[in-house]
């Protein structure tokens, strides 16, 4: 059986495999348990619980698509592959909200933004000062905001270095 993101309206558990519809990633199914949970949405996105995370290509880039609305949908790279000196600790409040008591359960990823022209030079950039935490195990996500550090929120980098 499978569930469409257009009749689903409540953050409920996926129990089944779910077609997702995404405006610019199409329509793809999910397997059933295996959405994750942003129980406060992301920063600026409070409405959106529901999300789904596929790999773009690599190991190290990713979407995370809005379940909840299909015109929500985040690149996400793994920081420590593009950024050598990032390093970050889950706040414990946050940490509570994972349940985050096994680190090899956790992920981090930091949100991408693609350059708005393709002029020379340009680059994207990762906002290494509000990244994603994901607990894989547990299927549930925050995001973040560091205090400590000075790494920002639009770091320019070279997203195919990380390939």
């Amino acid at each position: 059986m499978i569930h469409s993101a257009a009749v689903v309206s409540t953050p409920t558990p996926l129990l089944a495999d779910f077609l997702v519809h995404s405006d610019l990633l199409g329509s793809f199914t999910i397997p059933a348990g295996s959405a994750l949970d942003f129980p406060t949405g992301l920063l600026g996105y409070a409405e959106s619980h529901r999300f789904a995370l596929m790999r773009a290509g690599t190991d190290a880039v990713f979407w995370l698509q809005s379940l909840d609305d299909a015109s929500l949908v985040f690149l996400l790279v793994d920081p420590f592959t593009h950024f050598a000196d990032y390093s970050v600790d889950i706040p414990p409040n946050d940490a509570a909200e994972l349940n985050a008591t096994d680190s090899s359960d956790m992920a981090v990823f930091a949100i991408v933004t693609l350059p708005a022209t393709s002029e020379p030079g340009s680059k994207p950039t990762a906002n290494l000062q509000g990244p994603v935490a994901i607990n894989l195990r547990l299927r549930k996500g925050v995001q973040i905001v560091c205090t400590d550090g000075d790494y920002g929120i639009r770091r320019p980098f070279d997203l195919a270095a990380g390939r």
